[in-house]
């Protein structure tokens, strides 16, 4: 918004969105659409109540079209007891609640999935198209959909087939000349790119070396859906294992297209395959691989979950899975079942966040339990970032009270917290903000560029909830003078003074 809308300027500034520009979501349409909105309702509160409207509307959509999908594929009964899973999981929850892009591109990613299964195949690649111009990530939808009609329907003799699969890949070619430019000419001095060659693979590989990490901490219940991808593939092949023997000797051309309806016999677990498969494959590639990320694969893994291991189970064996889950959803609205699960983990494991190396002064009494419990991305994978919110807006009132005509210095999320009223935390726009790093655009300073010479100038706020953990901004007791801790639950903020 402060740049007008002026994209070629956006596209030539130096700054990476993490370190307060707006790279990450260049291609995306969706901050374009906020700051739109930004511009017409003025009213703040209005502008929050009408993107949390829009959110849940689209959230509400999302279990409607997947309720639809299941029901015309299998029956009301499995339709009903899987959208209700999908409804009540807390990171569901969490996202229709929250304003990010998750629900929007799963709205429209489930809209092209609708109709790819209907075989309106326009409309389903025009909805793959929107779901990717809102946030790139769900180009999987995109090369899923390219893949499954190449499957299911491609005829190399008939143009039609080319020209649908043409407007099927344009996500892709957009993001492949984004990537061109972001590695040369206009975005030479950037270090982000979207792609990482496979940096995300020490996450699927959670066990091996130091013990337990992201996944089998964080996301355990997610670890179990994404067992269910290869899982119902090996279904999927032991089915057709005999029929793919007695054709072996016939001609190939012959064969796949008998395979094919074969195949069309179990469409919906083999999109849900192929999407999944598409979607842990990408996470592999990602550099920051964030939790909420998994939300695009959710209605998927359910149906893997109905296909892959309740589909072949007894009435009333299926009936009281369904319900052990829906209870462990609920109990784990606000995260409680996650910190116990997590401490239970880090006691027996016996660990400490050893690679998170605070500083000189304290580098091995941080539990990972902890540390990964009140990580705000972690936190948003269900209704605990409310907490985290509360816990934020008392932080900006009492530093507004009492501490306004200090220097303040910290890091992301604070700093960007107390740099603007704008955000909805701060009422005036007169805090001297000293940034960490550059992760805000209206901080003051970096810290890198500031001398102090008065001590007593300055403030320091410190959080679980923090980029850079390797900060100036941790509090140590044995070094720091306290001033305030503000403590909702098991979430503080520590507002101090170097001595």
């Amino acid at each position: 918004m402060e740049n007008k809308f002026n994209f070629i300027k956006l596209a030539l500034k130096e700054l990476p969105y993490r370190n307060g520009g707006p790279r990450v979501y260049f291609i995306s349409l969706y901050p374009s659409y906020l700051a739109l909105l930004m511009m017409i309702i003025k009213n703040q509160r209005l502008f929050f109540f009408f993107n949390h409207l829009v959110t849940i509307g689209l959230s509400s959509g999302v279990i409607a079209i997947f309720f639809k999908i299941l029901r015309n594929n299998y029956d009301e009964k499995i339709a009903f007891f899987a959208s209700i899973l999908l409804l009540f999981h807390p990171m569901y929850l969490s996202q229709t609640y929250a304003i990010n892009m998750e629900i929007p591109i799963l709205f429209f990613s489930m809209m092209a999935i609708y109709y790819f299964l209907d075989e309106k195949f326009l409309l389903a690649g025009t909805f793959s198209i929107i779901a990717f111009f809102i946030k790139p990530t769900s180009i999987v939808i995109a090369l899923s959909l390219i893949f499954l009609y190449i499957l299911f329907y491609f005829k190399p003799r008939e143009e039609k087939h080319a020209k649908i699969l043409c407007f099927y890949s344009l996500p892709i070619w957009t993001l492949f000349i984004y990537e061109f430019l972001n590695r040369s000419y206009f975005f030479a001095k950037s270090k982000y790119t979207i792609i990482g060659l496979f940096k995300g693979l020490r996450l699927f590989f959670a066990l091996v070396a130091k013990g337990p990490d992201i996944l089998l901490f964080v996301l355990p219940d997610i670890l179990l859906f994404v067992l269910l991808v290869p899982m119902s593939a090996i279904i999927l092949f032991k089915k057709y294992k005999n029929y793919l023997n007695r054709k072996k000797r016939k001609k190939i051309h012959n064969t796949f297209l008998t395979f094919r309806n074969y195949l069309k016999k179990d469409k919906l677990a083999v999109v849900s395959v192929v999407i999944c498969t598409s979607l842990l494959f990408m996470f592999s590639n990602m550099k920051n691989l964030l939790p909420r990320y998994f939300l695009l694969g959710f209605p998927f893994f359910f149906i893997l979950l109905y296909y892959g291991v309740l589909r072949n189970t007894r009435k009333h064996v299926s009936n009281f899975i369904y319900v052990v889950i829906f209870l462990f959803f609920l109990l784990n609205l606000k995260g409680d079942v996650y910190d116990n699960y997590r401490n239970m983990l880090s006691h027996v494991f016996k660990l400490k966040a050893d690679k998170i190396v605070i500083n000189k002064f304290q580098n091995d009494s941080i539990n990972l339990a902890t540390t990964l419990t009140n990580d705000g991305f972690n936190l948003e994978i269900t209704l605990a970032f409310e907490k985290d919110i509360e816990l934020d807006i008392e932080m900006a009132k009492i530093i507004e009270k009492n501490y306004s005509n200090k220097k303040i210095i910290s890091s992301w999320p604070i700093s960007h917290i107390l740099s603007h009223p704008k955000y909805g935390y701060v009422k005036k726009n007169n805090l001297y903000v000293i940034d960490i790093k550059k992760t805000s655009l209206f901080a003051y300073e970096i810290f890198e560029n500031v001398e102090i010479i008065n001590k007593d100038e300055y403030i320091w706020v410190y959080t679980d909830n923090m980029f850079y953990y390797g900060s100036p901004a941790v509090y140590v007791p044995q070094r720091d003078i306290l001033l305030e801790k503000i403590k909702k639950d098991n979430r503080e903020i520590i507002i101090f003074k170097r001595n």
